[in-house]
């Protein structure tokens, strides 16, 4: 019989694919800063002639880290949802289970919210730098907050 927490991805593998998933997010963010930062010194030498071309290129950059940052907000409302769900999943099972599968329960519960902690500091450090790398923006967009996994008051 397979586990409440099994469904919800509680296998090593899953895990390692996400990592690389929030890793790439990060790598990618820092490449396209860079092209940016590349695009811009070239704009500062550029004759008029080549300017318009790379303003081109610079708002493609702009929109491809605006999709990163999209990308890593997305992620971390995923993430944000699939911790809820697995936390009253695991203190469902908690309520019924004999008291040393209530510690086992607990101790996943403690892994669980490390592990959402991990990935979506990881995430919202792509964020921050993709936001930081189109400068300053007064959009809705840019004000993410983004609360941990909410915690019964009745659990420890």
């Amino acid at each position: 019989m397979k586990s409440a927490a099994a469904d919800f991805g509680d296998g090593i593998g899953e895990r390692a694919m996400v990592q690389v998933a929030d890793d790439q997010l990060l790598q990618q963010e820092a490449a396209l800063e860079k092209s940016l930062e590349r695009l811009e010194d070239e704009l500062d030498r550029a004759n008029a002639g080549n300017r318009k071309a790379i303003q081109d290129n610079m708002l493609d950059v702009k929109q491809r880290l605006k999709a990163v940052q999209e990308q890593a907000k997305a992620a971390i409302d995923l993430k944000k949802t699939e911790a809820a769900v697995k936390m009253t999943a695991l203190r469902a099972q908690a309520e019924t289970a004999a008291k040393d599968a209530k510690a086992r329960i607990e101790r996943r519960i403690s892994e669980a919210q490390a592990d959402f902690k991990v990935r979506t500091q990881k995430l919202n450090q792509a964020w921050a730098l993709a936001k930081k790398a189109l400068g300053p923006q007064d959009d809705a967009a840019n004000r993410l907050s983004v609360p941990g996994p909410r915690r019964d008051p009745g659990s420890r």
